[in-house]
């Protein structure tokens, strides 16, 4: 599928797949907070993840790769990051509309690269500057937030952008080679950890449309996790970071398709934006390699 593509091409579509993965999650785990506890719902996604990924374990380098040592200190941090902003992000999208919470997470992008700027000097040309400001002039044309009375969830949001792009930064430190299969395993045993220890131990049972939500949730969840950390390995965070933006546009669609949420004028000419800065850049990514 890949073949004859550069390291940054290739990253930039394992992060859609990933971020497509994530909205599926973050509207099926706004869904299922409706009638169930939050905490329930974090332990079996982590639960329900882990399982699909062992069964994945030998497509992903098999127990020698889960097993080694290397780089472990920074595969829990990283772990401790994720579950911290799962944990915080299903709060928020219980607490308010998907739409108030999304505008806020899309700052993620931008977040990360002033980040990666900082941390690591990258050099952020004009064009995937352009990607980034564009992509979020988006989404707030799209989604047109009304923040008349802030929120508690509106600073659980806020906190996800940085969380998430500290994650991504630190799976970059860590390198791609041999540690996708790990990249997904800590956060979920980071997560089962902590909604252990916060119901005291008890396991929640619920009904069959419970579990099978949070098989769902696990599944992409886990998916998401690898694509999105692998790609942060294969290139520069500046040029992966606009496509977080997709997002919205696969918001937009299970908004209406779970919740009734029917895009207007706004959010298709926003739509457009997102989609069209990602293009643009991507195809700078092409004319680049031709050079």
């Amino acid at each position: 599928m890949f073949k004859g593509w550069g390291d940054t091409e290739r990253a930039i579509a394992l992060s859609m797949v990933a971020y497509a993965a994530f909205s599926v999650s973050d509207a099926l785990r706004k869904l299922t907070s409706i009638d169930y506890p939050v905490p329930a719902i974090l332990f079996w996604q982590a639960v329900f993840g882990l399982m699909l990924l062992m069964a994945a374990m030998p497509f992903l380098g098999g127990s020698k790769a889960l097993l080694t040592t290397k780089n472990l200190k920074w595969h829990v941090f990283r772990g401790g990051l994720l579950a911290v902003n799962t944990s915080m992000s299903l709060y928020a999208l219980s607490m308010v509309p998907i739409m108030d919470a999304y505008t806020i997470f899309f700052l993620t992008p931008f977040i990360t690269t002033l980040l990666s700027m900082a941390i690591y000097k990258e050099k952020v040309g004009r064009y995937r500057m352009g990607a980034i400001v564009s992509g979020f002039l988006g989404g707030i044309i799209a989604f047109r937030p009304g923040f008349e009375t802030l929120h508690l969830a509106h600073g659980l949001a806020l906190a996800c952008c940085f969380t998430f792009g500290l994650s991504n930064l630190v799976a970059r430190k860590i390198g791609g080679t041999g540690n996708a299969l790990r990249f997904a395993f800590w956060p979920f045993v980071m997560v089962l950890i902590a909604m252990t220890f916060w119901m005291g131990g008890q396991i929640p049972f619920f009904d069959a449309r419970f579990m099978g939500l949070c098989l769902v949730i696990g599944f992409c969840y886990g998916l998401a996790v690898i694509c999105v950390a692998y790609s942060y390995t294969l290139a520069p965070v500046s040029a992966i970071a606009p496509y977080q933006y997709v997002q919205m546009l696969f918001g937009l669609m299970l908004g209406y398709a779970l919740f009734g949420n029917l895009p207007d004028g706004f959010k298709i000419a926003g739509g457009v934006i997102i989609a069209g800065s990602g293009i643009f850049l991507f195809w700078r990514e092409r004319m680049s390699k031709g050079k």
